[in-house]
């Protein structure tokens, strides 16, 4: 069954039980979008500076890298499982934090993001631009005590309706 544009991405289900909080369709297609438009834009100014090849070939890299490095990164991804949640990135090792040890899970407007902190210090951040938010939630509420989820995903809803 083929979803429609406008309805959001769904997060991945895991046999188990388990989910895939990771970043949605749009997201992923605008990364990748802008990507493809940079890498237009170097071949025609490779193309175009055929005379002075040393121009092109100074710039290529220093504008496709900050979108090369984007794309990697569409590979961040959080599974939520019974037992914790762990946050998997190219860019660091796997975090691990269970449920018993979330201490505190907020919402801050200036990075759009929930942040969800362990007693030992880890920190899982997770954009609200991320398929997912939905069921993060209820398996939060369903998992965790009231005062440590809070009004997170009251203040993530209001942001989301203000824009």
């Amino acid at each position: 069954m083929r979803k429609s544009k406008d309805q959001p991405a769904a997060s991945a289900s895991i046999p188990d039980g388990s989910f895939v909080v990771k970043p949605s369709v749009a997201h992923r297609r605008l990364i990748l979008g802008c990507f493809a438009a940079m890498l237009i834009l170097c071949g025609i100014l490779a193309v175009e500076t055929l005379q002075h090849w040393q121009l092109a070939a100074a710039f290529t890299p220093a504008l496709l890298a900050p979108f090369a490095l984007a794309v990697y990164a569409l590979r961040r991804k959080v599974v939520v499982s019974k037992s914790g949640l762990s946050y998997h990135s190219p860019w660091t090792r796997v975090t691990f934090i269970s449920w018993s040890q979330i201490e505190a899970v907020r919402f801050r407007e200036w990075g759009q993001t929930v942040r969800i902190r362990a007693a030992g210090k880890d920190i899982i951040v997770i954009p609200v631009y991320y398929a997912g938010i939905a069921e993060l939630e209820q398996s939060m509420c369903a998992h965790l005590a009231p005062a440590i989820v809070g009004s997170t995903f009251e203040k993530y809803r209001a942001y989301v309706e203000s824009l």
